[in-house]
Formats: structure tokens, C-alpha cells, sequence
């Protein structure tokens, strides 16, 4: 797992944690027809903790795709952008 800290408006830190999840499928169509029983499925995820007490957990494909549930939400924007942007300008692309 690593670890790297976002520096926020108003001297505010955001404390990043990531590292690969893996999430098992049991028995899905695709898998029976791959002759695959027990699929695990890789990701990137992320867990931004702010201040603390707010938190907010991202995924992105190992490809380097957002995986986003909330797709409207500004904020899950915003942290991805970030995390884009820290990864580009410190080689973090594991």
C-alpha cells in the first residue's frame, strides 16, 4: 500500500492511501461461459481521508480509467483530477 499527502485550499491536507483491491465474482454468465469459476477482478483503489474524519474511496482500473459510482459528484472530480495530477508529476503509476 502506499501513501502520499495532497496539499488543499485553506492549508488543508488530504491523506491519500492506495493500493490494488482485488474483488472476487462468483459465478457470473461471463465467467462460466470463460470456463472461469472463480474470477478475481483487479483495481487501484483510493481512500482520501481529510482532516481526518471525511472520507472518500476511489477506484481506477489498472489500465488507468476512473471506475466512478458517483460520476455527478463534483467533489469525486476533484479528487481524481488530484491524484491525476500527483501521480503524473511524481512517476507513482504502479
Amino acid at each position: 500500500m502506499g501513501h502520499f499527502v495532497i496539499n488543499l485550499p485553506n492549508n488543508v491536507f488530504a491523506d491519500v492511501r492506495f493500493g490494488i483491491v482485488k474483488e472476487k465474482q462468483f459465478l457470473s454468465l461471463r465467467n462460466i461461459l470463460s470456463g472461469k469459476w472463480w474470477h478475481t477482478e483487479k483495481r487501484k483503489g483510493y481512500v482520501v481521508i481529510i482532516d481526518q474524519c471525511k472520507k472518500c474511496i476511489l477506484f481506477k482500473t489498472l489500465e488507468g480509467e476512473w471506475i466512478n459510482e458517483n460520476s455527478d459528484d463534483e467533489q469525486y472530480t476533484f479528487w481524481q483530477t488530484k491524484i491525476d495530477e500527483f501521480e503524473a508529476s511524481n512517476l507513482h503509476n504502479r
